[in-house]
């Protein structure tokens, strides 16, 4: 994380960026208004929001401060207009999964990306040491050791599963299971995590050997946008399944407007004309920001900024993606 200092260096070279295309686009009383606003505005940021990133907006009538929950690449956009969709386009593309390793008597997980790997500290059990005179006592009638064994990876296994519900939870990222086929076909029996894992990878592999798990994992990342579409699907029909989604414009709109939302899954070139869905929407109290977004020409728009302003994320996914869901739809917080 940056200080105060390197931040404020680095905004006051941004702004002097801005400023030099703003005086190339436009006349200069016009350049120097704007210009203003945005040192105005530069000044005014708050540094201890704990928000991954900022976004400021300016035009000669209005100006607005986004602190975003979502990291996204340094950018400066002059023009005439501004779609709050460019936002949602500049989001950093970071491909980050979990990958877990297991085999017979060990586990690892990690949070990786194309550039590292990250080894996370968790509740999931690391050795299966731990569970040995557990299971001495139940499978003691066994006289055939390879009984035991099997006995003794299901117990494992299964308590690996059950130290995923917290990891899952915590990062919401699509899970690769990397290790030796006999480990992966006694998991993929037991887990009940399947709508997360996106692939089984055989492969006996020491967790030092990073260079060779890029290797093998790269084949099976190389379509990320598939990867995380489903991954987005997956995350979508989960929120279904307890409730805690909603669909179509009207009722997206809706819960948007009562900062319940976390994440909003939109078809790209999805638009709505706002008349479509203007109606009294009663919103949390002492929220006066409903109705006020910062030049909305549409509905889909506004429910963008509504997410974005008050924390939550969004994706635009193919179109077609959502057709079940009207092309839009909301997860809630859970």
């Amino acid at each position: 994380m940056w200080s105060n200092i390197e931040l404020e260096r680095r905004l006051n070279l941004v702004l002097a960026r801005a400023r030099k295309q703003l005086e190339n686009q436009f006349p200069g009383e016009v350049a120097e208004l704007m210009s203003n606003k945005l040192l105005k505005l530069v000044r005014s940021l708050n540094y201890s929001t704990y928000k991954k990133s900022i976004a400021i907006f300016v035009c000669p009538h209005s100006e607005k401060i986004f602190y975003l929950d979502i990291p996204v690449e340094e950018k400066i956009l002059v023009d005439d207009s501004f779609d709050i969709r460019e936002l949602v386009l500049s989001k950093r593309d970071d491909r980050d999964f979990l990958l877990l390793l297991i085999n017979a008597s060990r586990s690892r997980i990690f949070r990786g990306n194309q550039n590292e790997f990250m080894r996370i500290s968790s509740s999931v059990p690391e050795s299966a040491t731990v569970y040995e005179n557990d299971i001495s006592s139940r499978v003691g009638n066994f006289s055939d050791p390879s009984d035991r064994k099997e006995i003794m990876l299901d117990k494992f296994l299964h308590h690996i599963d059950q130290g995923l519900d917290i990891v899952l939870n915590a990062y919401r990222l699509p899970l690769l299971v990397m290790g030796p086929e006999r480990a992966l076909g006694h998991f993929r029996k037991i887990t009940r995590h399947h709508e997360k894992i996106i692939d089984y990878i055989k492969l006996q592999v020491e967790e030092s050997d990073e260079q060779k798990i890029r290797e093998v994992i790269a084949p099976h990342i190389l379509d990320w946008n598939k990867i995380k579409q489903n991954d987005l699907l997956r995350q979508l029909d989960a929120a279904k399944g307890v409730g805690k989604m909603a669909s179509g414009i009207r009722d997206v709109w809706k819960m948007a407007s009562n900062r319940k939302g976390r994440l909003l899954l939109v078809e790209s070139g999805y638009r709505c004309d706002s008349w479509k869905i203007k109606e009294p929407v009663k919103t949390n109290e002492g929220d006066n920001s409903a109705g006020r977004s910062f030049l909305i020409k549409d509905a889909v728009d506004d429910t963008i900024e509504k997410i974005l302003e008050y924390g939550g994320d969004v994706e635009f996914v193919d179109k077609g993606l959502l057709k079940a869901y009207s092309s839009i739809a909301l997860i809630q917080y859970y």
